[in-house]
Formats: C-alpha cells, sequence, structure tokens
C-alpha cells in the first residue's frame, strides 16, 4: 500500500519523511539528448525501411494517433506469400512483367492493412520518401490527416505531383522534416544517422556476421 503524502515541518510535501522537494536539485536533471517525437516516428520509418528487399529503393513507413501511439508501421516489399527470391527486383525492362513495379506493395499500402487498430482516421504518417498518387488515394480515403516525409527527390514526377495535388485538395497537411529542422534538411538527415549508427554499434553484439553496418538515408 503506497504511503500518503503528508506535510512536512517546513509545509514542504514529504512521502514517508522524505521531502519530495528534494528531487528538484542540480544532480537530478534529465538527459538533454533524447529523441525528439519527429526523430523518433522518422527513425521507426527508416528502420522498417531496412527490412525492404528491394535493392533499389527501401521505402518506410510509421503510423501514428493523436495521442503519439504508433498504430502501424510498413516497408515496400512483395505480396505475402510471393517469393522475394523469385519474384523481379529490376525496372526499366521491355517485358512490363519483369518489372517489380507491377508487384511490389508500397510501404504506405502495406502500414494501412497491417494496422493495429480499427482505423487509421486523423492519424499521421511518417514517410521516408513522399508517397506517390496511389499510395496518396489509399491515404486520403482512410482519412490521415498528415505526411510527414523525409525525402522528395521524386516531387517532379507526374505520380508524385499529383499525389501533392490531391493532399492539397483533400486537406491532407504534409509537412517536410526540413520545415520541422532548426537548420537544414543535412542536419536532420545527420541527427537521424547518427543517432541509427548508435543503435546499431549498441548492438554490435549481437552481429555475428562480422560486417560493417551501413545506413543510407539519401
Amino acid at each position: 500500500m503506497t504511503a500518503p503524502i503528508s506535510e512536512g515541518v517546513h509545509g514542504t510535501p514529504e512521502l514517508n519523511g522524505v521531502s519530495l522537494n528534494d528531487f528538484s536539485t542540480a544532480s537530478n536533471v534529465k538527459r538533454t539528448d533524447y529523441l525528439s517525437w519527429d526523430e523518433y516516428f522518422m527513425s521507426l520509418a527508416f528502420l522498417s525501411a531496412m527490412r525492404s528487399k528491394d535493392p533499389i529503393t527501401q521505402v518506410g513507413v510509421c503510423i501514428i494517433n493523436s495521442e503519439k501511439k504508433i498504430v502501424a508501421v510498413g516497408y515496400n516489399g512483395m505480396p505475402v506469400g510471393l517469393s522475394d527470391d523469385e519474384m523481379p527486383w529490376t525496372k526499366g525492362l521491355d517485358d512490363p512483367l519483369q518489372n517489380k513495379h507491377l508487384y511490389v506493395c508500397h510501404a504506405e499500402l502495406n502500414a494501412v492493412l497491417n494496422k493495429n487498430s480499427a482505423d487509421v482516421k486523423n492519424c499521421t504518417l511518417y514517410s521516408t520518401l513522399f508517397p506517390c498518387n496511389e499510395c496518396a488515394k489509399v491515404i486520403i480515403q482512410c482519412g490521415i490527416k498528415e505526411v510527414v516525409y523525409f525525402s522528395d527527390a521524386k516531387i517532379n514526377k507526374p505520380q508524385y505531383n499529383a499525389a501533392k495535388i490531391m493532399f492539397a485538395k483533400a486537406g491532407v497537411k504534409t509537412t517536410s522534416v526540413y520545415h520541422m529542422a532548426p537548420s537544414s534538411m543535412s542536419s536532420v538527415t545527420c541527427s537521424i544517422r547518427k543517432r541509427l549508427s548508435a543503435l546499431i554499434l549498441s548492438l554490435s553484439p549481437f552481429n555475428k556476421t562480422g560486417r560493417t553496418v551501413a545506413i543510407y538515408l539519401s
């Protein structure tokens, strides 16, 4: 049974005779280099992307609700039941059936389909790459209210421009991590790379391959 909080000699609150004000000392200071919420969720998106088997483009997504609870993660990959070793991972070939684009499920779709909640309405989606037009349709139809993205390197392609138009007309807010950063995009890149690198190094005893792990966020 928890002891009641009482009033001390000098009118300060006490618990078991110890002043609760004693916790507010110079030595009792929290660390200041912890992840911000945006860094945390975007880092999880990047971590999810590392699960992708795509040798060309790895995309990761993290969806959170209004209480900052994670309701879904996802990455681009082949549909369930299709062998990653047998399906094509190339693009630009003359035979359309030999190109990955006809088969791969995008990270946004995988995240929505594998959510652990009834829906993702009014949620925020963190993505390592600005969504394409097909994923934008899914995002809008699901009621996601905001998309936070890391890279828009493909924004000049028609499918990404179409996504941008649809988001604007549907009232889905799009936020670049550049606009959340105190200085520049490079500072965010550096921050996430350093933090993820530190995480992997901390897990190095479990890495039995002996290989050096590199993280590429470009």
